[in-house]
C-alpha cells in the first residue's frame, strides 16, 4: 500500500522530482542529469552533452572532431572546415594552423599543404598556389618565399626557384 510507506524511494539515474513530497519521478531534460547525491537535474557542462534518448542518464563527453561550448545542450556540434578537434570534450575546435587545413566538418586533424602552396594564416579551408616569384620548398612548413635575387620562378606551385642564366639578373628578391 503506497500510503504506508516510511521512507522514500531514490529516483533513477537520469530521473529527478520537481520538489519535495511527489509521487513519481520524471526523466531529466535534454541536456540534463542528475548528479550523484543530488534531488534536481543539472545542466550538462561545456564540452558535454545528453540527449533525452540516452538510456544512461548521464552527459557523454563530446567525441572528436566535436565540440560544445555551451551548458545544459542536447548535442555536441562539429568542427567545421578550417578547424579541428583532436580529443573528447573539447568546448571549443581549434584553428588550423599556418599552411595546414581543413576542407570538411568532423576533421580530427588538419592537412599539410603540398609543397608549392601556402595558407594566408591559420583556420583556412584550402591552401593557395605560391606565386611565379615565390616557392614552397617543403611539404606543410614555411609559407612561400620569395625567390633570392639573380634566381626566379616564372610559374605557380614552383618547389624551388631557378638560376638566371649566364650573363641574366633579376632586380631583387621575387
Amino acid at each position: 500500500d503506497a500510503t504506508l510507506q516510511t521512507s522514500c524511494k531514490h529516483c533513477n539515474a537520469g530521473e529527478s522530482t520537481d520538489g519535495k513530497g511527489k509521487t513519481t519521478c520524471n526523466a531529466c531534460a535534454a541536456g540534463q542529469f542528475k548528479a550523484s547525491g543530488s534531488d534536481s537535474c543539472e545542466s550538462c557542462p561545456r564540452g558535454r552533452a545528453r540527449s533525452a534518448t540516452d538510456p544512461s542518464g548521464e552527459c557523454q563527453s563530446c567525441q572528436r572532431g566535436k565540440h560544445q561550448n555551451e551548458t545544459g545542450q542536447a548535442i555536441c556540434l562539429p568542427c567545421v572546415p578550417g578547424k579541428y578537434g583532436s580529443e573528447q570534450g573539447m568546448t571549443e575546435c581549434e584553428d588550423c594552423a599556418q599552411n595546414t587545413y581543413t576542407d570538411a566538418t568532423l576533421q580530427i586533424s588538419c592537412k599539410n599543404c603540398n609543397a608549392g602552396e601556402s595558407t594566408s594564416g591559420e583556420g583556412k579551408t584550402t591552401c593557395t598556389a605560391c606565386a611565379a616569384g615565390k616557392f614552397g620548398g617543403t611539404q606543410g612548413m614555411m609559407e612561400c618565399d620569395d625567390c633570392a635575387q639573380n634566381t626566379y620562378t616564372d610559374a605557380t606551385l614552383q618547389r624551388s626557384c631557378k638560376n638566371c642564366s649566364a650573363g641574366e639578373s633579376t632586380s631583387g628578391p621575387g
